[in-house]
């Protein structure tokens, strides 16, 4: 009997984990659209295997509901929080296409689930990139670890309103950081405009648009590795800002202290 009750446990606490680890793969913007079907499906039961714990087995049918409902709750808040600000370079090179001209030949791309030009999928593709090589996915299974830690797979969750300011703030985060890393471009296309603008002015004749429009694709192509030497120091600041993120969502779900 002893041990049917262990396997029961060890079960129990298979499923919790597979069911949190499969909703963070789902929520995950990083995990989502970039990792195929097979190698999500790989990595749910490979984490989950690892995650897994025994539980007590003495769970009814609706308490274990409501333990994988919970579980499923930390996987998609912790998912989605820690993805979102991976966006960033993504809206950096939309600032840049938009800036440029170079939008008008947005294309679908399929990491993104949505068009994307030049600089939206080049800045996507090379973040991607060095998110591999610097331990990005390292970084993820640690703050799976550290919410098994925090929120155990048979512990409550309960949903506080600092979980709704870190989203807040990780979206404002999103839109400052996309705006500092597309600059030098931005400021480049910005003195031209000024630039075209003047000499406008001064040569009514002169076709100002026709001349500006094929020298910012000149300019935006010419001075975008500027932008590129940024990522390295961008990235490590993402990953950084990955683990504070998970601590600060897995606070937002605890329980009050009585």
């Amino acid at each position: 009997m002893l041990d049917l009750d262990l396997a029961a446990g060890l079960l129990t606490g298979l499923l919790l984990a597979l069911t949190r680890v499969a909703a963070f793969v789902v929520a995950s913007p990083l995990l989502a659209r970039l990792v195929p079907a097979p190698g999500r499906v790989a990595v749910t039961v490979a984490l989950g295997f690892a995650l897994a714990a025994p539980v007590e087995p003495a769970v009814s049918l609706p308490g274990l509901l409501v333990l994988a409902t919970a579980n499923a709750a930390v996987g998609i808040a912790v998912g989605w929080l820690t993805g979102v600000l991976f966006q960033l370079f993504a809206a950096a090179g939309g600032l840049v296409d938009l800036t440029s001209g170079i939008s008008v030949s947005s294309l679908f791309d399929p990491t993104l689930g949505d068009q994307a030009a030049v600089y939206s999928r080049l800045f996507n593709q090379v973040a991607l990139a060095l998110f591999y090589v610097l331990g990005g996915v390292e970084a993820l299974v640690r703050g799976l670890a550290l919410s098994v830690e925090a929120l155990p797979l048979d512990g409550a969750v309960d949903p506080q309103p600092a979980l709704a300011d870190v989203a807040v703030d990780l979206t404002s985060r999103l839109l400052v950081l996309a705006v500092e890393l597309a600059l030098p471009l931005l400021s480049a296309l910005f003195l031209t405009e000024v630039v075209l603008g003047l000499a406008g002015r001064l040569a009514p004749q002169a076709n100002v648009f026709l001349l500006g429009l094929p020298l910012k694709l000149l300019l935006a192509l010419t001075v975008g590795g500027a932008a590129l030497a940024l990522f390295p120091g961008a990235m490590d600041s993402l990953l950084g800002s990955i683990a504070d993120t998970f601590r600060d969502a897995l606070r937002g779900l605890m329980p009050e202290p009585p």
